[in-house]
């Protein structure tokens, strides 16, 4: 199973340009961008460009580990690859998919 978090509330345009709305209330902080349950194995990808991870980010990190899963912080679609690789997860169509629309993760 493959599940993509969305982490950034909706964006409302107005007459002043818009704003984003708030992150509905049951939404979990820190949760990783994208989550992959592999024979019961819960792996989660926190995917980084130059940014850091926030603290809420850490703190689920740590829950999850201690839980017995799996946590990685990732730069790109090869990190991801190479780490999902370590649990048997083959993605190559859809990172082809990926890379052929100039995507990255």
């Amino acid at each position: 199973m493959f599940w993509r978090q969305n982490s950034v509330p909706i964006f409302q345009p107005d007459k002043n340009g818009g704003r984003f709305r708030r992150m509905p209330k049951w939404t979990m902080a820190g949760l990783p961008d994208i989550i992959v349950i592999k024979g019961g194995q819960f792996i989660g990808f926190e995917v980084k460009g130059k940014s850091k991870q926030s603290n809420n980010q850490k703190k689920f990190q740590a829950k999850l580990e201690k839980a017995g899963g799996w946590y990685f912080v990732v730069h790109s679609v090869e990190e991801t690859e190479k780490a999902l690789k370590g649990f048997g997860v083959v993605i190559t169509d859809f990172l082809e998919t990926c890379n052929q629309k100039g995507n990255t993760l």
